[in-house]
């Protein structure tokens, strides 16, 4: 019998920290979401830029390279 009051003692407590644990992550998503896609709106913007600027790079030395290439022969 001792043990069975032992246990129910804790048992509340047990249940509380694991509603509280529960409920943690649901009351976060709330509060982070907005952050959360802002942050992913930033990142695509970011890409689009940076892959812009390679493929503008990657135009100019190639352009470049052709001209040297022309001086050299001519």
């Amino acid at each position: 019998m001792k043990h069975f009051t032992t246990l129910k003692k804790h048992a509340v407590k047990v249940g509380l920290v694991a509603v509280t644990m529960a409920s943690g992550p649901a009351l976060a998503e709330g509060a982070n979401s907005a952050a959360i896609t802002a942050a992913i709106s930033s990142g695509k913007s970011m890409l689009e830029t940076t892959t812009g600027g390679l493929i503008a790079l990657g135009a100019i030395v190639f352009g470049v390279g052709m001209v040297v290439g022309l001086l050299k022969r001519g």
